[in-house]
């Protein structure tokens, strides 16, 4: 998904990376479901997800920067999942 989402984006498609992303994260026919105003409001966004991405599986977060933060934290970790 991420490759797909980037591939669009890198070549200046935004409605072929859009559905890519809610699709992955929802179900077939999702994108197509959409308002014309969701869908326009996602293209809007998507060259960001990438960079996302990126950061999110560069992160090294350890205890003790973790113990700086002053407001409640949530985190999850998983090596899988299934719908």
């Amino acid at each position: 998904m991420a490759n797909a989402v980037a591939a669009g984006v890198t070549r200046g498609d935004l409605s072929e990376a859009s559905p890519h992303l809610i699709e992955y994260w929802g179900q077939a026919g999702t994108w197509a479901a959409m308002t014309p105003a969701q869908q326009a409001a996602l293209r809007s966004r998507i060259a960001t997800v990438g960079r996302h991405f990126d950061a999110l599986f560069a992160a090294t977060w350890g205890p003790g920067l973790l113990a700086r933060l002053k407001m409640p934290i949530l985190l999850l970790r998983g090596a899988s999942s299934s719908c």
